[in-house]
């Protein structure tokens, strides 16, 4: 009997954790159904957080990225997520735009920023930034920093001239002085040709025409110099200039370049002119020549590198491949090593630039 009890003992023991196992409540039929909680499903809101900052940081780091590319020299970085542009906003004045941009930019945050700009009132910086304040919250959920920037360069500049009446109307005062100046030389060859027209007849006038476009010619045609022609997927660019004082002076000149019938043939020549009066002002202006915006980049090259008393012609051949943005970076490049090879880049901005995918041809206009 007692070796029977034992061998029952043994056998209980031996089923019990089978019992205990079947009485669980997580393996009774009644609990199957119910949802379980793991570890992934507690993580998961964490995993979902880490994704969207991962979205984020790549985002700032294309629009950074993005941002040097187009302002070149004007955008300076001073950190991972923060940096500078210097942003050209009304004639030689600039604003200092600081931007920082936070951890949650752009799906939940806007970016923080900053103007410098000791030439205006700090009454007046505010209102510009609450205009950017306001553009960036209406933006959230996308990336804004060029908006922003290109909100200052033109609405924003607009602002600015309403706070500054005076040099409006000093320019409205310059430009009627030179349109005064225009008309009289406009008279004074009107009476000048009436007074050959009398004197000529139609035979020796054209020969007096002619003996002034050569001289016209040989005036300029030792001032002139030409860049190198640089070409890229067929189509070639080539940079010329000339020092000028003058507006009449940049005529002359643009007439004796069209001379040469190379040049006359191109696609484009597209034109940028900055020089200083006889009474100290400013004078600039542009032309794009059928290339949209391509001339006012050429002013904005001349600003940033400050080259004064200078017009520059970039004449572009277009060989039948369209190249997009490229373009305008063969139009600036050209242009700016002509000027620094001639001594015009007065500033510290200005350094060589390289290239790749073209051809480089030594050149001439002829």
């Amino acid at each position: 009997k007692i070796k029977i009890v034992h061998v029952e003992g043994l056998l209980l023991l031996l089923l019990l954790p089978a019992i205990v196992v079947s009485a669980s409540p997580s393996r009774c039929p009644a609990n199957a159904n119910r949802p379980r909680l793991g570890i992934h499903s507690k993580l998961a809101p964490r995993v979902r957080q880490h994704e969207a900052m991962s979205a984020d940081r790549q985002e700032r780091e294309e629009e950074m990225e993005a941002l040097s590319a187009i302002f070149g020299e004007d955008f300076s970085k001073v950190s991972d997520d923060s940096f500078e542009i210097s942003l050209a906003v009304e004639g030689e004045q600039s604003i200092r735009f600081l931007c920082a941009l936070p951890e949650f930019y752009p799906s939940q945050e806007p970016p923080l920023f900053e103007l410098k700009a000791d030439w205006l009132e700090p009454s007046q910086v505010n209102l510009l930034i609450e205009e950017l304040e306001k553009l960036a919250r209406e933006s959230v959920g996308e990336v804004v920093v060029f908006k922003l920037t290109e909100f200052l360069r033109n609405e924003g500049a607009e602002l600015i001239r309403s706070f500054l009446p005076s040099p409006r109307e000093e320019a409205s005062t310059r430009d009627q002085e030179e349109a005064d100046e225009e008309l009289a030389s406009a008279m004074q060859s009107k009476l000048l040709n009436d007074f050959f027209d009398e004197q000529e007849d139609n035979s020796s006038r054209a020969i007096r025409i002619s003996d002034s476009a050569d001289h016209l010619i040989a005036k300029w045609e030792a001032r002139i110099q030409h860049g190198d022609p640089f070409t890229d997927r067929k189509s070639t660019f080539q940079a010329h200039l000339a020092e000028v004082h003058s507006e009449g002076e940049v005529r002359e000149l643009l007439l004796v370049l069209n001379s040469n019938n190379k040049i006359a043939r191109a696609t484009h020549n597209i034109m940028a002119f900055r020089f200083i009066s006889d009474k100290g002002n400013l004078h600039a202006d542009c032309d794009d020549d059928g290339e949209t915006a391509a001339g006012s980049r050429l002013l904005h090259l001349l600003d940033i590198v400050s080259a004064l008393n200078v017009c520059v012609v970039v004449s572009r051949w277009y060989g039948g491949i369209q190249l997009g943005p490229d373009r305008f970076k063969h139009i600036n490049n050209v242009a700016r090593e002509l000027l620094d090879r001639q001594g015009f880049c007065t500033s510290d901005s200005v350094q060589g630039s390289g290239r790749t995918g073209a051809k480089k041809k030594g050149g001439k206009a002829s």
